[in-house]
């Protein structure tokens, strides 16, 4: 009995050592990244009640949850379990930051644009209810129909099941993106640093944590370049399987995100076009060209029921940044001022320094990846001598690499980079970069990953595997804080006190209460005309139909900024049949931080030298014809359909 209970503890003991080998720091990063979220949430108290020390300890919550796990999934020695398991919960780690900044609502712009869309599913139960402050969220209700289906089931309300919802989907996506890495790599070393590296895009950790139908589409455009890579896996039927599990997966991006099917689409071709033209076999190519025409079809399908829809509302913000940037080169404009608001307001210097550092770290490594590539497939080789003197167990990137036409289609990719870099440098450009990125850094945090494993392993520079570990992820961790501090103006970070025209900062208990007694007093049938993010609440809060210049074609600023009601505002109000017109005397205390009062594009839009004068949206109180229906000493409600 005495030996067989000794027995007994040596393989429990031998049991738990094997479950500490395989999983390694895990259970301490876990550990460690739950701290940091219960210091990002003191950071957003703090910094509601106007605490300064908030925003440091939100960079530091945001340094503890990355660095560390950089310097963790960098290492060669680690077992692919720990790597994978590192990615994950960092991923899901940087989406509950998000959730910490708005955790019982909605807050930022395009999330009251995607919770009305499916408001109305919820409302009507039927799909493409006219959406008037985003005309083109009920035409992709890929996002909305899993949203509301999983709020009928549950009984939870929009924004519970699409907090969970996208947290589902943000686990899938981190998942997918260490899968597809470490397969077009063969490498589990290269798989956790490239997709550590992809967090450092600047829609990483708000824009693409957001309620939002690209925050849906990334996963599944991801998945699809999975199953594309891992082809040759596939033994007999290869195709029909190929088709079984492509076909839903594209119908749902299809229906849920154009831009993410075009830029899917995009991406496939080029690595069709390299895969015929280095591995040249039929099976190799042909595949690829199936998912490729399969895409498009379920496009153009969808784009012949939604019509031309996704093509007006894409389209203005394309030509405006390329006739910018070429305008910009030809010199017939200065450009945009980096680092500095619509309004003037200039980010704190060490932001700017990390800015400009985060770009300098990826293009100095940049042209190394690309030289591997480049090494790889014209000079005949499948590795470089550097990286083959990793550990077998470790950086297995190219002694086992054999879908090279992967890494010189994200070769070519990467070239965009350096362009959207250019578009930055203009207004209308920068929106267009900024929305890029996340599929810029498909090809990106590949091929930079690639060059940050050369530098450590050149023989030539005998560089010790801690000291590289370390620098890797005081790099990596540079170009993450980057990234974050590229993506989302320094004003809106931080929850705090309210601000003119400032979206999420916009957003507070004042015009959520009005929009609220709105919707249960004023006929949803008539329209109502108010300001940028009184129109979100008005449409979400309350379920009227304001008037936008998106739905109606008509800018209706003018009758507010003007300090009378003259001929051409009357003419304005008649064309769109306005009844109601909500007025927030806030909006004269200070100049808009995203650039305009009303709507993007409007009459002095990003030109406003000096507030809204208060006579101009006071001046309704002046006729007898118009009645105040709602005072609550700063937002006021006018019926207005007696005015003359």
């Amino acid at each position: 009995m005495p030996v067989s209970a000794e027995t007994s503890i040596e393989k429990q003991v031998t049991r738990t050592h094997s479950q500490q080998t395989v999983w390694g720091w895990l259970p301490i990063l876990s550990l460690s990244h739950a701290v940091a979220l219960v210091f990002a949430a003191i950071a957003y108290t703090a910094s509601r009640n106007n605490a300064e020390w908030g925003t440091p300890l939100f960079w530091f919550s945001l340094i503890l949850i990355f660095a560390p796990a950089a310097l963790r999934v960098a290492s060669p020695s680690i077992r692919r379990e720990e790597r994978l398991g590192l990615i994950v919960i960092t991923g899901m780690a940087l989406y509950m930051v998000k959730v910490l900044h708005s955790p019982v609502n909605f807050t930022f712009h395009d999330e009251f644009l995607h919770w009305r869309t499916a408001s109305d599913i919820l409302l009507s139960g039927r799909l493409f209810v006219e959406n008037p402050i985003l005309t083109v969220s009920p035409l992709y209700p890929g996002l909305e129909i899993i949203t509301t289906a999983f709020s009928n089931l549950s009984g939870l309300n929009v924004f519970d099941s699409g907090i969970i919802s996208l947290g589902v989907a943000r686990l899938a996506f981190m998942l997918a993106l260490y899968l597809f890495y470490e397969r077009a790599g063969r490498s589990s070393q290269l798989g956790g640093i490239a997709a550590l590296l992809y967090m450092g895009n600047s829609n990483f950790l708000f824009f693409g944590s957001q309620y939002a139908y690209e925050t849906l589409s990334l996963p599944l455009a991801t998945s699809i370049l999975i199953i594309v890579i891992i082809r040759d896996q596939f033994r007999q039927h290869s195709l029909l399987k190929l088709l079984i599990l492509t076909v839903p997966i594209l119908a749902t991006i299809a229906i849920t995100h154009h831009l993410t099917a075009y830029a899917l689409i995009g991406l496939l071709s080029v690595l069709m076009i390299t895969t015929l033209i280095i591995e040249r076999r039929v099976r190799k190519w042909l595949p690829i060209c199936m998912v490729i025409a399969l895409a498009v079809g379920l496009v153009i399908a969808w784009t012949n029921v939604t019509g031309d829809a996704a093509r007006e509302y894409l389209g203005p913000v394309l030509a405006g940044g390329v006739s910018e940037f070429i305008a910009l080169i030809m010199g017939d404009q200065s450009g945009r001022q980096l680092f500095q608001g619509a309004t003037g307001q200039v980010s704190p210097i060490w932001e700017r320094v990390v800015g400009v550092l985060s770009i300098v770290a990826i293009l100095v490594v940049l042209p190394i990846g690309l030289l591997q590539v480049w090494r790889s497939r014209f000079r005949g080789r499948h590795q470089t001598r550097g990286v083959q003197l990793t550990t077998a167990n470790s950086a297995e990137t190219w002694p086992r690499y054999r879908i090279n036409a992967v890494a010189v289609a994200f070769a070519i990719v990467v070239f965009i980079y350096p362009i959207m870099l250019g578009f930055r440098f203009t207004s209308a450009g920068w929106e267009l970069a900024n929305r890029s990125s996340e599929f810029v850094f498909w090809a990106l945090g590949y091929i930079i990953g690639i060059g940050a494993l050369a530098i450590g392993t050149y023989r030539r520079f005998r560089i010790p595997a801690r000291v590289w570990t370390f620098g890797f992820a005081v790099w990596a961790t540079i170009i993450f804080l980057g990234g974050s501090i590229a993506g989302w103006p320094p004003w809106a970070r931080m929850p705090g006190t309210y601000l003119v025209s400032a979206d999420t900062r916009s957003v507070e208990a004042r015009g959520i209460a009005a929009a609220q007694w709105a919707g249960q007093h004023l006929d949803p049938q008539d329209r109502i005309a108010a300001d940028r993010v009184n129109t979100l609440l008005l449409a979400t809060y309350g379920q009227l139909f304001p008037v936008t210049h998106q739905y109606d074609g008509i800018y209706l600023s003018p009758i507010f900024v003007s300090e009378e009601i003259g001929f051409v505002e009357r003419q304005l109000m008649q064309l769109v049949s306005l009844r109601y017109v909500l007025v927030d005397d806030r909006l004269t205390t200070a100049l808009p931080r995203v650039g305009v009062y009303f709507e993007a594009g409007e009459p002095n839009a990003n030109e406003y030298v000096v507030p809204l004068a208060l006579s101009a949206l006071t001046k309704f109180d002046g006729f007898p014809q118009v009645s105040r229906l709602f005072d609550d000493g700063h937002i006021r409600f006018y019926d207005i359909s007696e005015l003359p």
